[in-house]
């Protein structure tokens, strides 16, 4: 539980994917419900699978300043991820720091 916290408190605001969760969402939900998103996550861990919209993302494309419209290679695409998958990707991340600093710290 307390990764998962941590997770969430290293999330930024940012944009939400095709799921519509916002960051605040998370950071705001109660005990019971964190405990619930713990267990999806850990069954997740456990059985490799994850639901089928935590592997799609939104792809818009933003045009770069300054350049034509008309030009495909004008545009830079961001991605919209289900911040479900953000959460667990910052987990993730956080999980490997530990282990790369603790792996490092045995001498």
């Amino acid at each position: 539980m307390l990764e998962l916290e941590n997770a969430i408190k290293l999330c930024k605001n940012g944009a939400p994917g095709d799921d519509g969760i916002h960051y605040s969402v998370l950071k705001n939900l109660p005990e019971n419900a964190n405990l619930e998103l713990l267990k999806l996550f850990n069954k997740s861990w456990q059985t490799g699978t994850a639901p089928d919209t935590w592997n799609e993302a939104v792809i818009i494309p933003l045009l770069k300043p300054n350049k034509p419209k008309n030009n495909p290679a004008s545009y830079r695409p961001i991605s919209l991820t289900s911040t479900c998958t953000k959460l667990m990707q910052t987990r993730n991340a956080a999980k490997r720091r530990n282990q790369v600093f603790n792996a490092s710290t045995k001498y």
